[in-house]
């Protein structure tokens, strides 16, 4: 969702492809690195609190591996079973600043207060790691 005073701006760096050796096996998986940056200014001259969420691909095969590389895990907080972890809506008591991970959905939560005419940036990176006869498909659920 949208909210007014708050101006969201969505970046994709290049995707980064790669061939990797296993570190047991003697095949060769294939390599994908998915990147966004979230710039968030509000516009506002008052504070505001922005609750921010996007997801990160479920694989349905241990075939496919996905490893989330940013935020990093000192930076991420896990959560299990958020009833309203695909709604918009977030904890008023979730403190601030804060990233979760919901472990079921794989939806990643920034909460952050921003000043007004503040600006930050959020970034979330992955690793998807597949067998090099494989190709990737994804879909929405």
């Amino acid at each position: 969702g949208t909210a007014t005073g708050v101006k969201v701006q969505v970046r994709h760096p290049k995707k980064k492809n790669s061939e990797k050796w296993g570190m047991l096996k003697s095949s060769k998986n294939n390599s994908q690195i998915n990147a966004k940056e979230f710039v968030v200014k509000n516009m506002k001259s008052k504070d505001v609190i922005v609750c921010l969420k996007d997801q990160v691909p479920l694989s349905e095969t241990d075939k496919v591996k996905v490893t989330i590389t940013q935020p990093s895990e000192r930076e991420l907080e896990t959560v299990s079973g958020s009833a309203d972890a695909k709604s918009l809506s977030f904890d008023v008591d979730q403190p601030c600043p804060s990233t979760t991970i919901d472990e079921g959905s794989r939806i990643i939560t920034w909460k952050r207060k921003l000043r007004p005419g503040e600006e930050v940036t959020l970034s979330l990176a992955y690793e998807i790691e597949y067998p090099k006869d494989k190709k990737l498909h994804f879909h929405n659920r």
